[in-house]
């Protein structure tokens, strides 16, 4: 009989823990690798989620990082918002690239009242190109300054507005010679959840300037999402501010001082020269200056503009007299009145996953009401007649021609008819109209932008994509 023996190894505690040392990354590779396949199949399990198209301005013409980098500076819907901007023009000239100053709803004497636009880097506003959705704007009716072409900005729903691309810099090369000083494009929003109402109060502590905002939108959509649709709606009055109601604005300046030559220290010292009253009544000659012809020392105008016209004097003109006020600056708008209303609808319909029609219209209409103030609101022989003869006045062309005429000859000199050459001056009041507020210029401006078209891709799975549209721009201004 065969007997086998059987050695039995016994295992201490060392033997143990390094068996368990050496197994612990062979059981921790194993555990990652089952966590990883169960990650993956959730990831699997779960649908892909379409984000949406995001466009920004740079270039009519694709390139890469690589080729060029465009500083593109976007505001959101969101920074309008938290720092207050009550409209897109002055959200865009707060921006770090507007240098330059520019006229707006605080012009009352210029050719565009009613307009409000932008100068990057102190340039012409003509020279910013203004984009909204990537199309260009219709023109500004009037030329700014008389002379240049321009966009105005101030009929853009800011409620509506989704966010704001400026590409500063020249950019004459992709979209024309007004983009010399860089490119603006307002994007609108295309869709939101539900609706929204919002409405803003606002106004002024020293007086003036009151307005009132409402805006509303919402979306439509059908069952299944293949058509959708955002309407937005924006009305907005506010009311002038008359220069009458600032202290430093209501009247000319009676502290002022200047800077004059001291040519015996070869200094400049400084002088009081306090501002002279405007020159609401006057007589002059080319030859004599001011000629003052009224007995009454300006008695019967007293009571113009709310009681402060009288007798004025301007050293060096002649006898120096007129009639006039220091308080005509406060008869002008310091910010003009306005009401204005925009609508703004932008549709989508999916014939496919290829292919969505799409329109979007905006339509405008502002009334704009300011006051130039009495310097543009007055009568003079010389705008039309030029000046006339007087007989009964002096001998101011005698004076004046004698020596042309007979050299220094007494007797022909003498021979000469009395008589001078006078011009009449006259402003009008707030009294000669029954109130300043019945003589407001008014701008009216209507426009619209309308655009239809298509876009998709050319087939599944394709790299090939394409918009076709059409686009109709009006603006129409109507000055009184």
């Amino acid at each position: 009989m065969a007997l086998r023996h059987r050695n039995t190894i016994v295992r201490s505690q060392l033997t143990l823990a390094l068996a368990a040392a050496l197994m612990l990354p062979v059981a921790a590779y194993a555990q990652d690798q089952a966590a990883t396949k169960t990650d993956t199949q959730q990831k699997s399990d779960e649908k892909a989620k379409n984000l949406d198209k995001v466009t920004v301005t740079g270039s009519l013409i694709p390139q890469t990082q690589v080729e060029t980098f465009v500083p593109v500076t976007i505001i959101s819907a969101e920074d309008i918002q938290a720092r207050g901007f009550s409209n897109v023009a002055e959200v865009l000239q707060k921006s770090s690239f507007a240098t330059g100053g520019v006229q707006n709803n605080q012009s009352s004497a210029s050719f565009t009242q009613g307009a409000e636009t932008l100068s990057l880097f102190g340039l012409s506003a003509s020279y910013v190109k203004y984009l909204i959705d990537g199309r260009p704007m219709a023109n500004y009716p009037a030329l700014y300054n008389g002379s240049d072409v321009f966009n105005n900005i101030s009929g853009i729903p800011v409620e509506l507005v989704e966010r704001i691309e400026i590409l500063p810099g020249g950019q004459s090369s992709l979209y024309g010679s007004d983009a010399i000083a860089g490119v603006v494009n307002i994007i609108l929003k295309k869709n939101m959840e539900g609706s929204v109402i919002s409405t803003r109060l606002g106004g002024y502590a020293e007086g003036g300037g009151r307005s009132g905002r409402f805006s509303a939108a919402t979306s439509l959509h059908n069952a299944d999402n293949r058509w959708n649709t955002l309407l937005g709606l924006q009305a907005e009055i506010t009311d002038p501010v008359w220069s009458a109601d600032r202290d430093l604005t209501s009247h000319f300046n009676t502290q002022g001082t200047t800077w004059v030559a001291n040519n015996a220290t070869k200094t400049y010292d400084r002088v009081a020269s306090p501002a002279l009253a405007s020159r609401d009544w006057l007589v002059y000659s080319p030859f004599t200056s001011y000629k003052f012809l009224d007995p009454a020392n300006c008695a019967n105008v007293t009571a113009g503009f709310g009681g402060t016209a009288g007798l004025q004097t301007r050293p060096g003109f002649g006898d120096a007299k007129y009639c006039g006020s220091m308080s005509t600056p406060g008869y002008r708008t310091l910010k003009n009145g306005k009401e204005s209303v925009q609508f703004y609808a932008h549709s989508t319909y999916d014939f496919n996953d290829n292919a969505q029609l799409y329109a979007d219209v905006l339509l405008s209409h502002e009334k704009v009401k300011y006051h130039v103030g009495s310097n543009y609101t007055w009568w003079g022989t010389s705008q039309k007649w030029g000046y006339f003869f007087d007989p009964r006045i002096g001998t101011g062309v005698a004076d004046a021609l004698g020596p042309d005429i007979c050299g220094t000859d007494p007797a022909c000199l003498a021979s000469l008819p009395a008589g001078d050459l006078l011009n009449l001056q006259r402003a009008f009041t707030p009294e000669d109209m029954g109130d300043w507020k019945q003589t407001m210029g008014r701008n009216v401006s209507s426009s619209y932008a309308v655009t239809l078209g298509v876009n998709g891709t050319l087939g599944e799975g394709s790299n090939w994509d394409y918009d076709v549209g059409f686009t109709r721009t009006e603006y129409k201004l109507t000055e009184t």
